[in-house]
């Protein structure tokens, strides 16, 4: 790389990096975790069992999957920046389209075609490899990943009195606002994003086709592994925050949106925070304290049973929310380089949604068996254990700062 060639020297990659809060706000925040406050009054109108509830959310997390590896591939191939605005701009219609929803196959449907939010977050990530080199890395991974932060932050203050003002076709209003605020940021992305700094070499054709062949690198694996732990422990507490809260805790809907925005609130420093530590001291220790405090975030929740307990776990999630995410995408980025990292992100993406789609149609198939969510959240906390010993085995080496191929290690490492 030219000496010229300066990432952190140019001042557009903070512009690209609060761009990249809105993106992840809208193909995550707002298109994923939108549904936990709606689903308690959507479930009512639409009459789901507690297993259908999980079906719609894993009919999302499908979608996301599927657009996950297919926006991956295509940002590499093509353009980051159209892959983001296009998938944002579905992402926005089905979150519109869900507030239509008649019965449990048409919610189904829109669901899984807001999981064309995946589409939107995977190239957004792998944009932090081409504007920031691997010494800042985890902080900017973490600015963006923030973005789910604020959106739940919005949701819940905005959202319950949206649906208290009117019982039957609130939660309907709730779904397109979520629609139209996700359009807006598309129309942003398009008018801001850019794929690459000025100067920035570009990669050549044989780099770009190595870089779809991810599955056959064996570094990815073990990556994936992680992610897709991560993916069916979370979600199971993400789906059904509100609705434990609100069928076997017995809280007001205006409580459980004051804990909702207490997440979003004390979550916005989490992809700073293990951003930073992964930084310094290297992404498997972030991995391992992180899924360390998942796991007793999710043994609290199930557990102590009572307002200080609910309080508890509520901080503990908020202050590791997005921090897997961020650490795995700077991981991606040390490892495989920024020309191969939209299509790793992918493919990791790909493995942590299998996970994230299991997780709710399990957590409520094991409710509708139990009458409770106790043990749904004592199985999210027995992955995310597992989780800890894997994050010691795992191996990623940080990439030149000067490197722009795909997977060319260097012969300086944290992770050794």
């Amino acid at each position: 790389m030219p000496a010229k060639y300066n990432r952190e020297g140019d001042n557009y990659a903070w512009v690209i990096a609060g761009v990249g809060i809105l993106v992840v706000m809208g193909a995550i925040g707002l298109a994923r975790f939108g549904y936990t406050l709606i689903l308690p009054r959507m479930s009512t109108a639409l009459q789901l069992s507690e297993t259908g509830s999980g079906g719609v959310a894993t009919a999302n997390l499908v979608g996301y999957l599927l657009f996950s590896l297919a926006g991956g591939v295509l940002a590499t191939r093509y353009s980051p920046r159209k892959v983001i605005v296009v998938s944002l701009v579905i992402t926005g219609a089905a979150l519109c389209g869900s507030g239509l929803s008649k019965d449990l196959p048409t919610a189904a449907l829109w669901r899984f075609l807001a999981g064309a939010g995946g589409g939107a977050n995977v190239p957004m990530m792998g944009l932090v490899s081409a504007w920031f080199s691997s010494r800042r890395r985890g902080l900017a991974s973490g600015i963006i990943v923030s973005g789910s932060s604020f959106a739940l932050l919005l949701t819940g203050v905005t959202l319950p009195p949206v649906m208290t003002a009117n019982a039957a076709a609130g939660w309907k209003h709730a779904w397109y606002i979520l629609g139209a605020t996700t359009i807006i940021i598309a129309i942003v992305s398009l008018l801001v994003l850019k794929d690459a700094p000025p100067g920035a070499p570009r990669p050549a054709r044989g780099q770009k086709r190595q870089s779809t062949r991810i599955a056959k690198l064996r570094r990815a694996w073990p990556l994936a592994g992680l992610y897709m732990l991560f993916g069916f422990s979370y979600v199971i507490f993400a789906t059904f925050f509100a609705r434990y809260l609100s069928s076997e805790a017995m809280l007001a809907e205006k409580t459980v949106g004051g804990l909702w925005s207490l997440i979003g609130g004390v979550s916005i420093a989490s992809g700073f925070l293990w951003g930073a530590v992964s930084d310094r001291f290297g992404r498997k220790a972030a991995f391992a304290w992180i899924f360390a405090l998942q796991a007793a975030t999710y043994l609290v929740f199930a557990l102590w049973q009572a307002m200080p307990g609910y309080i508890l776990a509520t901080l503990l999630f908020a202050l590791t929310a997005w921090s897997i995410p961020a650490v795995m995408g700077a991981a991606v980025g040390d490892t495989f380089g920024p020309a191969a990292a939209p299509a790793v992100l992918g493919f990791v993406t790909l493995i942590f949604g299998i996970g994230q789609s299991l997780g709710p149609l399990i957590a409520g198939a094991v409710a509708d068996s139990s009458g409770t969510y106790k043990f749904a959240f004592l199985l999210a906390a027995g992955a995310a254990l597992i989780g800890v010993p894997v994050s010691l085995l795992i191996r990623t080496r940080y990439a030149s700062q000067t490197d722009f191929a795909p997977g060319a290690p260097t012969s300086s490492s944290l992770d050794e």
